[in-house]
């Protein structure tokens, strides 16, 4: 248990002195803040598997991991709410409206190509829409804040549109979860119309009461309790209506709880010093909780056309940026300001993980599906920041200052075009560890019918290592059986891992009023794959292990096979 939380605290020291760095050669912290953690998420997935399992620590560590994430998306949105500009977004914007409208576009659009391609999940389809259309609400108010002197459009854009954006993706993607669990041929237009205005009943009781409850309680404690009291008491008041939202409700819902709990604290002086303070420990904390448990979590997923994954991920980057800079363009903002509303509303970030979060408890999220999301948040992490910083430059015009910035992002951007592989490397980092396909095995003459029975003793002897003794052994042929034994091993805990992925998988599609025969079969047909995979591996280690070994202790092995009336040979039941 102490594992998960030590490597947490290590990846947010990690992300606050790499921030430092970057501060102190001149990138704004916004801009240090996505470099940093691009890095980390870089280097997390080029690590060995081993490594990352080793830091995970089974299952216990995964339920931490999904506990932080939780906590850390939570944390962020907190923060996101004590931050927000209300003044501004009360404020009628047509771009807002513009930028809106671009982002159903994209929606759509993310909505029909992968249906168009045969995607069966719709559930996977509705996320990673969700994720394409979306905006970090956290990401576009850090940069805004460090835009001194921006003009009204650019403030009211990408304050309030990334929160319209978040309570749309929330309100239908909830909706969705909620009318597909009831699906079937006995669901008729009335039974939905009737829990979807169940729905809505329950969600407007719901923040009323948490809004009366959060304002009653501010509105007395403030000038009759100490502060610090009064915040530790407001935070659990956020904690308990948090954890009712996700039991009653959903953990969208309480997400979005988070960032009105927070909206609601700057009614109170210490409130509003907190939402105007910058604390890059707590922020880099809440980062690591949020974000780097997605990448160390073992998911199981893998994908067979990494490039496939890569060109989609690029041109829905692509796609989102265009799409919201002709947006902009069309409502009569300048070209350097649209590139920068473009920029700030390009990356998902923890609303991206948050919508990831929740649709792998409830839809068939696919490998391909699941490592580009991941792919693409990074990404437009990345990216967001550095085309808004460029854009910043260029603006201001500083003469004696602009070779140098230049060549600070002229490596960022060196970056970016590593990072553009991500999703590539992250899918090659979690396939298994294998060695490369061996075509045929040349086990000499004479072998082909001693090779049935050394395969079957070497599958119950640990490949011939429970009787090394017996059959004379050298150094370098138990260092390579043991290498061997470690690789099967190692190689048969992580295709178990992906056939449990699989298996649980399966049966999310088959309890369902609607069983989609087609998914089932390909899930069927994959979990068949698995199997076939790890029984070649099986073959192939136990070959080699009859490879190490010479001629003559071939023999001796046979012989001793032969002998089962002694309790040490190879048919005892010490190893049956």
């Amino acid at each position: 248990m102490l594992t998960p939380i030590i490597t947490l605290l290590i990846g947010a020291l990690a992300l606050w002195l790499m921030t430092r760095l970057a501060r102190r050669i001149g990138l704004p912290e916004v801009v240090s803040i996505a470099v940093s953690l691009c890095l980390i998420a870089v280097a997390v997935a080029l690590a060995p598997a081993a490594w990352t399992a080793a830091l995970v620590s089974g299952n216990t560590g995964d339920k931490a991991f999904s506990f932080a994430r939780i906590a850390g998306v939570a944390g962020l949105l907190f923060l996101s709410g004590a931050r927000f500009n209300y003044s501004q977004f009360s404020k009628p914007s047509r771009l807002r409206l513009y930028i809106g409208v671009a982002a159903v576009f994209l929606f759509a659009l993310a909505i029909a190509v992968p249906a168009i391609m045969g995607q069966q999940d719709h559930g996977a389809i509705l996320i990673t829409a969700a994720v394409v259309a979306g905006a970090s609400v956290w990401l576009p108010g850090e940069l805004s804040r460090s835009a001194k002197g921006d003009s009204a459009p650019f403030e009211m854009a990408t304050r309030g549109a990334p929160l319209a954006l978040m309570e749309l993706a929330i309100l239908v993607v909830h909706f969705y979860s909620i009318l597909s669990a009831i699906g079937g041929r006995q669901a008729t237009i009335w039974i939905y119309t009737i829990v979807v205005l169940y729905e809505a009943v329950k969600l407007i009781v719901f923040f009323a009461f948490v809004y009366f409850v959060a304002t009653r309680f501010l509105d007395r404690a403030e000038g009759r309790i100490s502060t610090g009291r009064m915040s530790i008491a407001y935070l659990l008041i956020t904690i308990l209506i948090f954890v009712l939202a996700v039991l009653t409700i959903s953990q969208l819902v309480a997400l979005a709880w988070a960032f009105v709990a927070g909206a609601l604290w700057t009614r109170s002086d210490v409130g509003r010093r907190f939402g105007a303070s910058s604390k890059l420990s707590v922020l880099c904390l809440l980062m690591s909780l949020a974000f780097l448990p997605v990448l160390l979590q073992t998911h199981g997923r893998n994908v067979t056309s990494w490039k496939v994954v890569a060109l989609a991920v690029i041109l829905a980057v692509a796609a989102k940026f265009a799409t919201i800079w002709a947006a902009a363009l069309v409502q009569g903002v300048g070209r350097a300001q649209a590139v920068r509303v473009s920029a700030a509303m390009l990356a998902p970030g923890e609303i991206a993980i948050a919508f990831l979060g929740f649709g792998v408890t409830r839809w068939a999220v696919d490998g391909p599906t699941y490592l580009g999301i991941l792919a693409f948040t990074f990404l437009t992490l990345l990216l967001g920041p550095l085309v808004s910083m460029a854009k910043k430059i260029e603006e201001k015009k500083e003469v004696g200052a602009m070779k140098l910035n230049h060549q600070k992002f002229a490596g960022a951007m060196i970056v970016a075009i590593v990072l553009v592989l991500f999703g590539s490397v992250s899918a090659l980092a979690q396939q298994p560890q294998t060695a490369g396909p061996r075509q045929e095995v040349k086990l000499g003459p004479g072998m082909s019918i001693l090779a049935p029975g050394l395969m079957e003793i070497g599958a119950k002897t640990k490949l011939f290592l429970m009787i090394a003794d017996k059959v004379s052994m050298t150094a370098a042929q138990r260092t390579k059986l043991e290498e061997l034994y470690f690789e099967g091993q190692r190689y048969g805990v992580q295709r178990e891992s992906d056939l449990d992925v699989a298996d649980a998988e399966l049966r999310r599609l088959l309890t369902r009023d609607t069983v989609d025969l087609d998914a089932v079969r390909a899930k069927i047909k994959e979990m068949a794959g698995i199997k076939s995979d790890t029984d070649m591996k099986r073959i192939e280690i136990l070959l080699g292990a009859i490879n190490a070994l010479n001629h003559e202790q071939h023999t001796k092995i046979m012989l001793l096979a032969s002998e089962p009336d002694e309790s040490s040979k190879p048919r005892a039941q010490i190893y049956q």
